[in-house]
């Protein structure tokens, strides 16, 4: 009786029944170089997209395994992927498939928290035209407390990170730690433009001061897109392939 294993995300570990073998260049997909699948002595062809290399790791579409029993559907609408496969699965093997989906969960939080720093910079840009236009500072207030929800998303980001610190590959973990300076570095730039904002009047425009906080306004986006970019490649990474550790 087929074993049905429901999970968000379309990592699965390669067991036994297949290796793949990357000893010679069979030319680029997408930039990346494609490896040949060999499961069992034979060669496996790709339908579309070919395995290739990616940051050190193998990625095997899973297509590629469904003559060996195992199915897989896309529900784009809840972002699941539905796997059957007929072969019994061990505790290890469940282990793995769970740490996976807990990576996954994970560079999506890291993602969610980029997208919290962005409406941070967009509410301070709103304080700005408020103080420049009326000549109000009534929701400077509220723009700090933006600031320290961000803060305290990104504190709860690290608590989780130390829960999770063996699920991760070397590589990953200095990844992330990249990103979190990335965003760590967005917000202290974003301190010092609330700072500058709240020297500022409508009477008495200083055109230094807002020089100034429009310099740390685009270093913060520009940090933020940076950790955002690097969190969507991992949460894809672990979304559609298989990753061969």
């Amino acid at each position: 009786m087929k074993k049905k294993i429901i999970i968000l995300t379309l990592a699965i570990m390669l067991v036994a029944t297949g290796v793949v073998s990357a000893a010679a260049n069979w030319g680029k997909f997408e930039g990346y170089n494609i490896v040949k699948l060999v499961v069992n002595g034979k060669e496996v062809a790709a339908k579309d997209t070919p395995p290739v290399i990616l940051k050190g790791r193998t990625m095997v579409p899973l297509t590629m395994l469904e003559k060996f029993g195992l199915e897989a559907s896309w529900n784009k609408d809840t972002y699941t992927v539905n796997i059957v496969t007929n072969q019994s699965n061990t505790s290890d093997d469940i282990e793995e498939l769970r740490a996976e989906v807990y990576a996954m969960h994970f560079f999506k939080s890291l993602y969610d928290t980029g997208h919290t720093l962005e409406d941070v910079s967009n509410y301070i840009f709103s304080v700005y035209h408020e103080i420049m236009l009326a000549g109000e500072k009534s929701l400077l207030k509220e723009a700090y407390s933006y600031l320290e929800t961000a803060i305290e998303e990104i504190d709860y980001v690290n608590t989780f990170l130390k829960e999770m610190n063996d699920f991760f590959t070397e590589e990953a973990l200095k990844d992330i730690h990249i990103i979190l300076s990335d965003y760590k570095s967005s917000l202290e730039n974003y301190r010092a433009g609330l700072k500058y904002l709240d020297s500022l009047s409508a009477a008495n425009p200083n055109e230094a001061v807002i020089d100034k906080m429009f310099d740390s306004m685009s270093e913060g986006d520009v940090s933020i897109m940076k950790g955002m970019e690097l969190a969507l490649e991992w949460y894809n990474i672990s979304l559609y392939y298989i990753i061969d550790k």
